[in-house]
Protein backbone atom coordinates (compact mmCIF):
# COMPACT_ATOMS: atom_id res chain seq x y z
CA UNK A 1 0.00 0.00 0.00
CA UNK A 2 2.61 2.24 1.01
CA UNK A 3 4.54 1.87 -2.75
CA UNK A 4 1.33 2.73 -4.27
CA UNK A 5 0.63 5.64 -2.44
CA UNK A 6 4.38 6.42 -2.66
CA UNK A 7 4.23 6.11 -6.85
CA UNK A 8 0.96 8.63 -7.01
CA UNK A 9 -1.72 5.19 -7.06
CA UNK A 10 -5.09 5.08 -5.47
CA UNK A 11 -7.29 2.64 -4.84
CA UNK A 12 -8.61 2.17 -8.70
CA UNK A 13 -7.16 -1.15 -9.71
CA UNK A 14 -3.57 -1.11 -10.66
CA UNK A 15 -2.41 -3.34 -13.89
CA UNK A 16 1.66 -3.78 -13.67
CA UNK A 17 4.33 -5.64 -15.66
CA UNK A 18 7.73 -6.21 -13.83
CA UNK A 19 10.14 -7.66 -16.43
CA UNK A 20 12.87 -6.41 -19.07
CA UNK A 21 12.08 -3.14 -20.86
CA UNK A 22 13.16 -4.58 -24.20
CA UNK A 23 11.60 -5.48 -27.21
CA UNK A 24 11.34 -9.17 -27.22
CA UNK A 25 8.89 -8.48 -24.01
CA UNK A 26 7.19 -5.77 -26.18
CA UNK A 27 5.94 -3.56 -23.44
CA UNK A 28 5.47 -0.70 -25.37
CA UNK A 29 2.60 -3.12 -26.37
CA UNK A 30 1.41 -3.76 -23.31
CA UNK A 31 1.17 -0.10 -22.22
CA UNK A 32 -0.97 0.35 -25.62
CA UNK A 33 -3.17 -2.40 -24.55
CA UNK A 34 -3.64 -0.75 -21.19
CA UNK A 35 -4.22 2.38 -23.10
CA UNK A 36 -6.69 1.00 -25.42
CA UNK A 37 -8.55 -0.54 -22.39
CA UNK A 38 -9.14 2.44 -20.99
CA UNK A 39 -10.77 3.97 -24.07
CA UNK A 40 -12.87 0.96 -23.54
CA UNK A 41 -14.45 2.69 -20.35
CA UNK A 42 -11.74 0.77 -17.55
CA UNK A 43 -10.89 2.81 -14.68
CA UNK A 44 -7.69 1.60 -13.36
CA UNK A 45 -3.96 2.79 -13.35
CA UNK A 46 -0.85 1.20 -15.07
CA UNK A 47 2.68 0.73 -13.37
CA UNK A 48 5.44 -1.04 -15.77
CA UNK A 49 8.78 -1.76 -13.90
CA UNK A 50 12.00 -3.41 -14.85
CA UNK A 51 15.61 -2.84 -16.62
CA UNK A 52 15.79 -2.40 -20.23
CA UNK A 53 16.39 -0.06 -23.27
CA UNK A 54 12.84 1.25 -23.77
CA UNK A 55 12.05 3.25 -20.58
CA UNK A 56 12.37 6.45 -22.61
CA UNK A 57 10.24 5.03 -25.17
CA UNK A 58 7.56 4.29 -22.64
CA UNK A 59 7.65 7.38 -20.97
CA UNK A 60 7.19 9.12 -24.34
CA UNK A 61 4.12 7.06 -24.84
CA UNK A 62 2.87 7.79 -21.42
CA UNK A 63 3.08 11.52 -22.24
CA UNK A 64 1.12 11.65 -25.04
CA UNK A 65 -2.07 9.77 -23.46
CA UNK A 66 -4.65 11.39 -21.89
CA UNK A 67 -4.08 8.99 -18.92
CA UNK A 68 -0.24 9.64 -18.56
CA UNK A 69 -1.00 10.90 -14.86
CA UNK A 70 -2.17 7.11 -14.28
CA UNK A 71 0.83 5.40 -15.21
CA UNK A 72 4.61 5.06 -14.23
CA UNK A 73 7.39 3.65 -15.62
CA UNK A 74 10.11 2.54 -13.07
CA UNK A 75 13.15 2.11 -15.09
CA UNK A 76 15.16 0.68 -11.90
CA UNK A 77 13.38 -1.56 -8.89
CA UNK A 78 16.02 -1.70 -6.21
CA UNK A 79 17.26 -4.66 -5.34
CA UNK A 80 15.31 -6.63 -2.52
CA UNK A 81 12.09 -4.48 -3.58
CA UNK A 82 11.13 -6.47 -6.28
CA UNK A 83 8.04 -8.16 -3.96
CA UNK A 84 6.96 -4.66 -2.95
CA UNK A 85 6.02 -4.31 -6.57
CA UNK A 86 3.81 -7.08 -7.20
CA UNK A 87 1.79 -6.35 -4.15
CA UNK A 88 1.16 -2.98 -5.12
CA UNK A 89 -0.27 -4.67 -8.48
CA UNK A 90 -4.00 -5.71 -8.63
CA UNK A 91 -3.48 -7.31 -12.18
CA UNK A 92 -0.22 -8.54 -13.67
CA UNK A 93 0.43 -8.09 -17.32
CA UNK A 94 2.20 -10.53 -18.49
CA UNK A 95 4.25 -9.42 -21.94
CA UNK A 96 5.18 -11.58 -25.02
CA UNK A 97 7.82 -14.21 -24.16
CA UNK A 98 6.36 -14.28 -20.33
CA UNK A 99 8.97 -15.24 -17.86
CA UNK A 100 9.59 -16.23 -14.83
CA UNK A 101 7.77 -13.13 -13.61
CA UNK A 102 4.55 -14.72 -14.84
CA UNK A 103 5.05 -17.65 -11.49
CA UNK A 104 6.27 -14.40 -9.16
CA UNK A 105 3.44 -12.50 -9.80
CA UNK A 106 1.17 -16.25 -9.26
CA UNK A 107 3.26 -16.55 -5.95
CA UNK A 108 2.24 -13.03 -4.81
CA UNK A 109 -1.78 -13.69 -5.64
CA UNK A 110 -1.73 -11.60 -8.48
CA UNK A 111 -4.94 -11.72 -11.16
CA UNK A 112 -2.71 -12.33 -14.32
CA UNK A 113 -3.60 -11.28 -17.60
CA UNK A 114 -1.87 -12.33 -21.05
CA UNK A 115 -1.21 -13.20 -24.05
CA UNK A 116 -2.17 -17.06 -25.54
CA UNK A 117 1.30 -18.48 -25.78
CA UNK A 118 2.70 -21.68 -24.13
CA UNK A 119 5.32 -21.38 -22.23
CA UNK A 120 6.65 -23.09 -19.25
CA UNK A 121 6.01 -20.25 -17.08
CA UNK A 122 2.29 -19.67 -18.42
CA UNK A 123 1.14 -23.19 -18.58
CA UNK A 124 -0.22 -23.11 -15.34
CA UNK A 125 -2.90 -20.64 -16.48
CA UNK A 126 -6.24 -21.27 -16.97
CA UNK A 127 -8.77 -18.82 -18.47
CA UNK A 128 -10.91 -17.65 -15.73
CA UNK A 129 -9.61 -20.00 -13.35
CA UNK A 130 -6.62 -18.15 -12.30
CA UNK A 131 -6.25 -15.98 -14.99
CA UNK A 132 -7.42 -14.14 -18.40
CA UNK A 133 -5.72 -15.25 -21.58
CA UNK A 134 -6.32 -13.39 -24.61
CA UNK A 135 -7.97 -14.37 -27.77
CA UNK A 136 -4.93 -13.75 -29.59
CA UNK A 137 -1.35 -11.68 -29.45
CA UNK A 138 -2.67 -8.47 -30.78
CA UNK A 139 -2.81 -5.21 -28.04
CA UNK A 140 -7.04 -5.33 -28.62
CA UNK A 141 -7.19 -8.96 -27.75
CA UNK A 142 -4.58 -8.58 -24.81
CA UNK A 143 -7.28 -4.96 -24.11
CA UNK A 144 -10.18 -7.14 -24.18
CA UNK A 145 -8.64 -9.56 -21.33
CA UNK A 146 -7.59 -6.62 -19.24
CA UNK A 147 -11.12 -5.40 -19.40
CA UNK A 148 -12.60 -8.83 -18.56
CA UNK A 149 -10.45 -8.86 -15.92
CA UNK A 150 -10.91 -5.85 -14.28
CA UNK A 151 -14.41 -4.86 -14.52
CA UNK A 152 -15.47 -7.25 -11.65
CA UNK A 153 -13.24 -5.91 -8.65
CA UNK A 154 -14.29 -9.53 -6.96
CA UNK A 155 -12.92 -11.62 -9.94
CA UNK A 156 -9.72 -10.11 -9.27
CA UNK A 157 -9.28 -11.23 -5.77
CA UNK A 158 -10.60 -14.59 -7.03
CA UNK A 159 -8.30 -14.63 -9.88
CA UNK A 160 -5.33 -14.11 -7.50
CA UNK A 161 -6.09 -16.24 -4.95
CA UNK A 162 -6.42 -18.95 -7.63
CA UNK A 163 -2.87 -18.12 -9.14
CA UNK A 164 -1.30 -18.49 -5.81
CA UNK A 165 -3.12 -22.01 -4.93
CA UNK A 166 -2.18 -23.11 -8.58
CA UNK A 167 1.58 -21.97 -8.41
CA UNK A 168 2.06 -23.18 -4.50
CA UNK A 169 0.19 -26.82 -5.75
CA UNK A 170 1.91 -27.20 -9.37
CA UNK A 171 5.50 -25.12 -9.09
CA UNK A 172 7.64 -27.22 -6.88
CA UNK A 173 10.74 -28.77 -6.97
CA UNK A 174 9.83 -31.74 -7.17
CA UNK A 175 7.33 -31.38 -10.42
CA UNK A 176 10.35 -29.71 -11.84
CA UNK A 177 12.38 -32.09 -11.21
CA UNK A 178 10.30 -34.65 -12.66
CA UNK A 179 10.03 -32.46 -15.63
CA UNK A 180 13.64 -32.86 -15.95
CA UNK A 181 13.67 -36.41 -15.67
CA UNK A 182 11.30 -36.95 -17.80
CA UNK A 183 12.39 -34.85 -20.81
CA UNK A 184 16.40 -36.53 -20.48
CA UNK A 185 14.40 -39.93 -20.80
CA UNK A 186 12.60 -38.75 -23.45
CA UNK A 187 16.00 -37.55 -25.53
CA UNK A 188 17.85 -40.73 -24.62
Amino acid sequence: VALRSDLGFDGRPLIGYYGRLASHKDPVGLMKAYLASRERGIDAQFLIAGSGTLAGELREVASESPYEDDIAVIAKVPQGKEGGYFLSMDVFLGGKNAGLSVLEAMAYGRAIVLYPERRPETELIEHNVNGIIADDHTEGALANAICEAVRNPQQIRKLGAEARNTVKSEATIEKMANSFKEAIQYVI
